[in-house]
């Protein structure tokens, strides 16, 4: 892989320095610290080409009504909003199965917290006592929806006496919190990309997340989070370490001074921001001219509307090959076992882009190098019971290309990461428990 490409694939995929953002969250990335003449076209392709984002992002609805922004923060960690995630699946060792996510509405500074759906009032404001209070300070305002663990008699009594406001938004309504609700679609988009194929463990992912999503510079506040809240952004692995932070080398009276410059600063822009929001006019998608042979990504909403652990799958499957068009509709080849139509409206798929340069590996040919290959195993994407081959997609492969493993060796993957490849299977095909393809396993 070229020294450009290992950059791109560091800024765009690593767990720490990259998080699966946009083209020009990339770029920002990358600019302070590299330059080459084609910089600005290999980031777009490498992006958009991405197949975790083409999978994992969704299109972003039409919203009707006008915008009421909440009162803009005047400083720090004076008002914060909590939100709960849940459908996300139980941990495999320290047994959580919600997200309680914090986030500073002045600075977007951001704490993602692995909590149990069992906790109460109680519990969730000792989550916040430790992980947010104790660091910042207590607010003087929560904003948060009509969960039961906040609205209860119990949370007042214990908020109240602290000088905290609670402020509710009103029922199904989330845009009241838009930022908690970016944040949120951030988050699960960042999960699904990162451990959909390793679902029981996404909590050892959270404190990865967090950090990047805190050093990602924000369009809303032309900074990264840590900048905004701390004067620097904290050191990154991977990079030159005698690389110096201007920050860190001021004395204490110019950092307060950069602190307090950052903050009238902030407003500024926070108050532009909300200003412009209800001139901005809806976000149209790109027409694609569809033809026979395109590769296209299916929207898994076609035929699995149901199921658990929905913040953490795919959005879109594939990629599938397009062998007819007519009219408004096309028709997939879809894997052999499934049992359901074929002919689809084009409103549900979208265009694969495929970038075959991005994908060092090829397929394992003999026995041995597919038993190496198992940890490598990315999806399911078909099986046949008479033959006894289950066929799967792989790590740093060209994804059109399919490996096929005999049961016995697609057996020894671990229970809880088959799992997570079955249950990933089946949002497209039934059930392998209806061919009876699990005892086996």
């Amino acid at each position: 892989m070229s020294r450009r490409k290992s950059l791109l694939a560091i800024y765009h995929e690593s767990m720490l320095q990259g998080g699966h953002f946009s083209e020009s969250t990339t770029i920002n990335k990358i600019c302070p610290l590299y330059c080459w003449p084609s910089m600005t076209v290999d980031t777009k392709t490498y992006v958009k080409s991405c197949l975790q984002c083409q999978l994992m992002k969704s299109y972003r609805p039409n919203v009707d009504g006008t915008l009421k922004p909440l009162d803009i923060p005047t400083g720090r960690w004076l008002d914060i909003s909590i939100d709960f995630i849940t459908g996300v699946p139980e941990t495999l060792f320290t047994k959580m199965n919600m997200i309680l996510v914090v986030i500073d509405r002045f600075t977007k500074h951001a704490h993602f917290i692995a909590t149990n759906k069992d906790c109460g009032s109680q519990e969730t404001l000792n989550f916040l006592y430790w992980f947010v209070f104790c660091y910042h300070g207590f607010p003087r305002s929560i904003v948060s929806d009509r969960d039961i663990r906040i609205t209860t008699g119990v949370y007042k009594e214990l908020t109240e006496p602290l000088g905290i406001q609670l402020k509710l938004s009103s029922t199904n309504h989330p845009q009241t919190d838009g930022q908690t609700d970016a944040t949120n679609k951030t988050l699960g988009r960042s999960l699904r990309s990162y451990c959909s194929n390793d679902q029981r463990q996404w909590d050892r992912f959270l404190p990865h997340l967090e950090f990047v999503y805190n050093s990602t510079f924000q369009r809303s506040l032309e900074a990264a989070p840590f900048e905004v809240d701390i004067g620097f952004i904290p050191n990154e692995p991977l990079l030159d370490t005698g690389i110096a932070l201007s920050s860190r080398s001021d004395s204490a009276v110019e950092i307060t001074k950069t602190l307090k410059a950052v903050s009238l600063r902030t407003s500024d822009i926070l108050r532009e921001y909300q200003e412009t929001m209800d001139l901005q006019t809806n976000v149209h998608r790109n027409e694609f001219n569809y033809e026979v042979d395109d590769l296209v990504l299916l929207h898994h909403d076609v035929y699995f509307t149901g199921g658990r652990y929905t913040k953490i799958q795919s959005i879109f499957l594939g990629p599938f090959k397009l062998v007819k068009l007519q009219n408004n509709t096309c028709k997939l080849d879809l894997p052999s076992s499934f049992k359901k139509h074929r002919t689809i409206n084009i409103k549900w798929i979208k265009k694969f882009i495929h970038y075959k340069d991005r994908y060092p590996k090829g397929l394992p040919h003999i026995s041995t190098e597919r038993l190496l290959g198992i940890p490598e195993i990315i999806s399911v994407v078909g099986y046949d019971i008479e033959l006894g081959m289950v066929y799967c997609k792989m790590q740093d492969t060209d994804p059109p290309l399919i490996c096929s493993y005999p049961l016995e060796d697609f057996a020894q993957i671990p229970r809880f990461r088959k799992t997570s490849l079955l249950n990933n299977f089946n949002s497209l095909a039934r059930t392998l428990e209806e061919e009876g393809i699990v005892d086996i396993f």
